[in-house]
């Protein structure tokens, strides 16, 4: 795992957010985790075939539930926030912690966003039509999340 693919990710993550809503990057990525969780282990997967990716679910508190990846892959386990965005605003990067074993990330995940946190499920590579599935998802609710907002702006 190194830093061009990070960087890869998190312009193929900015780009799909971007296509619906001019919006802020704080903005877009605030309420489908989970299908960008998968999407986005499935771009690191393409390139590190034998990497080892899981799914972090997390409840912060009662209205903010939160989707991250554990990536282990060269003896490492990388913390990846795919929309680091929704929390931390001026994050540069989606990558939020390397260690070398997931119990020590799994500790890091609840010092750095509090909350209860528990491993979903392991990722696997997925067809284009999944892939295809999660990108209008994710599309979709963007779009919707925007229109709450103008809604609740204009009152």
């Amino acid at each position: 795992m190194n830093k061009e693919l990070i960087e890869q990710v998190q312009k193929m993550m900015a780009t799909l957010l971007g296509k619906v809503g001019d919006k802020p990057l704080t903005v877009l990525s605030q309420k489908y985790c989970d299908e960008i969780a998968h999407l986005a282990g499935n771009w690191i997967l393409d390139e590190l075939p034998h990497a080892r990716i899981y799914v972090i679910k997390g409840i912060i508190d009662r209205s903010a539930h939160h989707d991250l990846l554990i990536v282990e892959y060269g003896g490492k386990a990388y913390l990846i926030d795919p929309v680091i965005w929704r929390f931390f605003k001026t994050k540069k990067s989606i990558l939020v912690a390397t260690k070398h074993t997931m119990p020590e990330l799994l500790s890091e995940i609840q010092k750095i966003y509090k909350g209860i946190w528990r491993i979903s499920d392991r990722v696997e590579k997925s067809g284009f039509e999944r892939r295809l599935e999660w990108e209008r998802r994710i599309e979709t609710k963007v779009d919707e999340g925007i229109q709450e907002m103008a809604i609740k702006e204009a009152k």
